[in-house]
């Protein structure tokens, strides 16, 4: 399947909610929406619906914007209702999100008659065989084990109408490309593709040109709108005292509920023990634990008797917890695309959200690479202290960590002979933040000019930080 030399433009789409029973779904499926809960749309779901019937969709919503319910919605208008064919394939990156698409599809098909199955690694095969051989019409999984199954001809790859690639630009992130070209080489017979993704690199827009047919490209989010709903924040700690620096923060932060990225396993593990250690209901996601124990963690997680996850990039992709406050990065990632990721996990479904990234003074010039491709604006602060809990109202301080401000000073000047500008960027950051007050867009109130003048040169909000915008 190829994409035609004219492609629909790019749609930039305003915030648009509307009644289910006004989107043109069959009685089945509103039925279904309705007794989810759910009465209003979600700009995704509106304009899916609406503008992409029956065609090829490139899809680019962030995570959290409802865009499982807008593709589930999109090809359940049109499947075979109460036949044991295999009609629906959906790909996701990981196990966590295959489960959680599978769990949503699930209740959608429900009023339609229709069996699902998810296939993915580190679960039973025979289960899945028994749930492909008795007629799942709705299959959720990852490549791995999807492609297992196809060559096994357990999926009949002739009767698949409609596969969707969800989170396409993780997928590919993650090695999955050969997979991925091998399923949608298979599956031939399909009536209509789409592909989901919260960024569009080359090459997701590559894999499109190549396996969708005259697609319609929607864009939900505009660059300047993306995670308008989470606050993020930039925490300088010592570099020498990080898991200090770190404590002080998140208890600053008063987390309810939140995910701290690491860069390796070995420093993920090293962070649970440490956190454990110092009293924090903590628990742990890494690639190399059993699903049932991944499973168990989650859903202690979920139950708030765990406040903090620690987890790699890796584990933690395509995870959808309701009520996540905090989305922390212990440390900074790769790249824009992955930030964006992490900070997702918060923020969704019409909730606010904090995204706060912990750096050393010698991370500055790395961090301000990955500053250029975001669209967001950021606070500053120094890393907080009694004093700063003091001022901000907190009373409880027998667990913040003292003196790391002192530590920061001789970093600041090792930093500044390591990368020469980067602190002097940071203190272009510092200055245009007191001259402006607020962030980008906000005018100075009084109060706000007051609270400027009071605090350290070190602290305070930073104005917009992406590349060219001043």
């Amino acid at each position: 399947m190829t994409s035609s030399n004219t492609k629909d433009p790019v749609r930039d789409i305003s915030e648009e909610r509307r009644p289910f029973n006004r989107l043109g779904l069959r009685p089945e499926l509103l039925k279904a929406v309705e007794s989810m809960g759910f009465d209003l749309s979600m700009p995704v779901q509106t304009q899916v619906l609406l503008n992409g019937r029956d065609r090829d969709l490139i899809v680019q919503a962030r995570t959290g914007s409802g865009k499982t319910l807008a593709y589930g919605c999109a090809i359940l208008q049109h499947v075979h209702a109460g036949i044991r064919e295999h009609q629906v394939l959906v790909i996701c990156p990981t196990r966590e999100l295959a489960a959680q698409v599978a769990e949503e599809l699930e209740l959608l098909a429900k009023e339609l008659n229709l069996r699902t199955a998810v296939i993915t690694g580190g679960a039973s095969f025979q289960t899945q065989l028994t749930a492909l051989n008795n007629g799942a019409s709705v299959i959720t999984g990852t490549p791995g084990r999807i492609l297992h199954h196809l060559k096994e001809r357990n999926i009949n790859a002739h009767q698949i109408k409609y596969v969707v690639l969800d989170e396409a630009d993780r997928l590919l992130d993650m090695g999955f490309r050969d997979d991925l070209e091998l399923i949608l080489h298979k599956m031939k017979d399909r009536q209509r593709t789409i592909m989901c993704s919260a960024t569009m690199p080359a090459s997701v827009d590559y894999l499109a040109n190549k396996h969708t047919n005259d697609p319609v490209n929607l864009t939900i989010d505009d660059e300047h709108e993306a995670h308008s709903d989470i606050t993020h924040k930039l925490y300088v700690v010592p570099g020498t005292r990080r898991f200090d620096g770190f404590l002080n923060v998140a208890r600053f932060e008063h987390c309810r509920r939140g995910i701290i990225f690491c860069s390796t396993r070995r420093e993920t593990m090293a962070l649970f023990e440490r956190m454990k250690e110092a009293g924090f209901k903590v628990g742990i996601l890494s690639g190399e634990m059993p699903q049932k124990r991944r499973d168990r963690m989650m859903d202690r997680f979920r139950r708030d008797h765990l406040s903090f996850m620690v987890a790699t990039d890796v584990a933690a992709r395509g995870l959808d917890v309701e009520g996540l406050t905090h989305v922390f990065h212990y440390r900074i990632p790769q790249d824009a695309e992955s930030y964006v990721h992490r900070s997702g996990r918060t923020g969704r479904a019409d909730q606010t959200g904090t995204s706060a990234a912990i750096i050393s003074p010698t991370e500055v010039a790395e961090f301000q690479k990955i500053l250029k491709g975001l669209p967001a604006s950021f606070s500053v602060h120094r890393v907080p202290e009694v004093d700063d809990f003091l001022a901000a109202g907190h009373t409880d301080t027998h667990d913040v960590i003292p003196n790391l401000q002192t530590i920061l000073k001789s970093e600041y000047e090792h930093a500044e002979r390591r990368t020469l500008g980067s602190m002097e960027q940071l203190k272009t950051w510092f200055t245009k933040s007191q001259a402006v007050g607020g962030l980008v867009g906000q005018e100075k109130t009084a109060q706000q000019s007051a609270e400027a003048k009071k605090t350290s040169p070190w602290s305070g909000p930073v104005i917009d930080l992406r590349k060219g915008r001043r």
